[in-house]
């Protein structure tokens, strides 16, 4: 379905995967599949989209989790999106070629992918899952895994970002840009830390903290 224009995104959802990417065209679009019996609400208010789960079918778990149980948002490539806020239980996350300002995700368990995309300011919390990013920007931001590996690709680092895992490894590769210009802070109480010595690791502007429990860290 067509939506009117919103610059604000706020997802609550149970077990509903979410898909947030570029649309085919100029206008912004809600999708999802028909023929899940999950209910959900809708609204745009103070150019804020709400999509809301309204039901909670935890015996059909399985079918719920599936990824024929999504909701997808297509936003045009000509909108600017301040922020983004997604609440959810368990569900996977994909977000696509997107430049958002702020982000915020709280999660209790499932995978979350960024892909080309900027992220200037934002947070994401969750307990079991892992994290994949591709020739993705950071600023400002943090990041909470209790258990769950993060794996970037070509990552960029602006001003401060921090990440902190109970449990799950770090395979990091920066990018050009980032490399040149990097200050690194790793620590593992119980891991392994690599860090390529290509990497220059003297910025006074731009650091990547990384604390880990148990788990390995290699940056490349």
């Amino acid at each position: 379905m067509v939506l009117p224009d919103f610059n604000s995104i706020k997802i609550i959802t149970q077990f509903k995967n979410i898909n947030i990417e570029t649309s085919p065209d100029n206008s912004a679009h809600l999708l999802f599949d028909k023929k899940t019996n999950e209910k959900f609400d809708y609204k745009i208010s103070n150019n804020q989209l709400l999509v809301k789960e309204s039901s909670k079918k935890y015996s059909n778990f399985f079918a719920n989790t599936s990824n024929s149980n999504y909701v997808t948002i297509q936003i045009p490539k000509s909108s600017i999106i301040n922020d983004i806020t997604i609440d959810s239980y368990i569900s996977n996350i994909s977000i696509k070629d997107q430049k958002l300002s702020s982000i915020k995700i709280i999660q209790d368990t499932g995978d979350i992918t960024i892909l080309n995309s900027n992220c200037m300011h934002g947070e994401i919390r969750t307990k079991i899952g892992d994290l994949i990013t591709k020739n993705t920007k950071l600023s400002n931001f943090k990041i909470n895994i209790n258990t769950g590996d993060w794996e970037a690709t070509s990552l960029n680092i602006l001003e401060n970002v921090q990440f902190y895992a109970n449990l799950g490894d770090l395979n990091i590769t920066l990018s050009e840009e980032a490399a040149k210009d990097i200050k690194l802070t790793t620590s593992s109480k119980f891991g392994d830390s690599v860090i390529k010595p290509y990497i220059k690791n003297t910025s006074e502007k731009n650091h990547l903290i990384i604390r880990v429990r148990t788990g390995d860290i290699v940056v490349k």
